[in-house]
């Protein structure tokens, strides 16, 4: 399986023990999907109250047999039709260094 990564950053990749197995470099293209923002009318504390809807994502290529893309969380939530895009499960699983910054992960998520 072909693994492309559509992220800014290299996703390394842990065993159960934390330590890395594969480290997947970036691919040079990244993974978008645009944002509109909507007034709502509504303010707190005199700043404006403002709602954020996805739009369309680019630089996702077409579904290719045998090839996974790796995108950020943000991207997998605009998309539901495609089992072949994941994203880096950053939660409790993840793996970290001693200043709390992500080293690996440990599995991924599907939309």
């Amino acid at each position: 399986m072909r693994l492309i990564n559509l992220t800014p950053h290299p996703i390394s990749l842990a065993n159960a023990a934390g330590e890395i197995t594969k480290t997947i470099p970036t691919s040079g293209t990244i993974a978008r999907v645009s944002t509109e923002t909507i007034t709502t009318g509504r303010s707190i504390a005199g700043c404006p109250v403002v709602k954020n809807t996805q739009g369309q994502v680019t630089n996702l290529p077409e579904a290719k047999g045998g090839t996974v893309y790796i995108v950020s969380l943000f991207v997998l939530s605009a998309l539901s039709d495609r089992n072949d895009v994941v994203a880096p499960d950053t939660g409790a699983t993840c793996v970290r260094g001693d200043q709390g910054r992500i080293t690996a992960v440990r599995q991924f998520l599907t939309a």
